[in-house]
């Protein structure tokens, strides 16, 4: 609980490591504990699903774990693809290669870098057995990208 917003009440878990069969079925309980409590007061509201995409490894195998096995029924699992802009310095280079000018390929490296995100890394959260049911990517300088997903 934050003294400044005494009503928002953050959980935070440790993230999982790959085979955290304990962590996952911790959350586990945790989620299905605090969705189904009556107060909406003491109720779980959504669950904030954080990915870092400044490494090779996108989703990891503990990740696929809590997406194909955890149903947080009613309780929205939000992604947050967070360090965005990590993949401007790829969509930079690729641009240069194709033979974009400089100044041009800098300018376009954020808008091509969402498009090779959105084509060859969303649908992997698309295809999981309870995928989010929203997309937020945030970028270091505070540019927030918000792309609804509706199944």
């Amino acid at each position: 609980m934050f003294p400044s917003s005494p009503g928002f009440v953050f959980h935070d878990s440790r993230g999982f490591e790959s085979g955290a069969v304990d962590e996952l079925e911790l959350v586990r309980k945790f989620i299905q504990d605090k969705a189904s409590l009556g107060s909406m007061e003491n109720q779980l509201h959504a669950i904030w699903y954080c990915f870092s995409t400044d490494s090779n490894r996108f989703m990891t195998a503990a990740d696929k774990e809590f997406f194909d096995t955890i149903d947080t029924g009613s309780v929205p699992v939000i992604a947050i693809f967070t360090k965005f802009d990590a993949l401007d310095s790829a969509a930079f280079s690729a641009l240069t290669a194709e033979g974009v000018p400089f100044e041009e390929a800098q300018r376009r490296a954020p808008e091509h870098a969402q498009a090779q995100f959105d084509q060859h890394v969303l649908p992997l959260i698309k295809e999981v057995a309870h995928p989010p049911r929203a997309v937020v990517y945030l970028r270091s300088t505070s540019q927030l990208w918000m792309l609804d997903i509706i199944y």
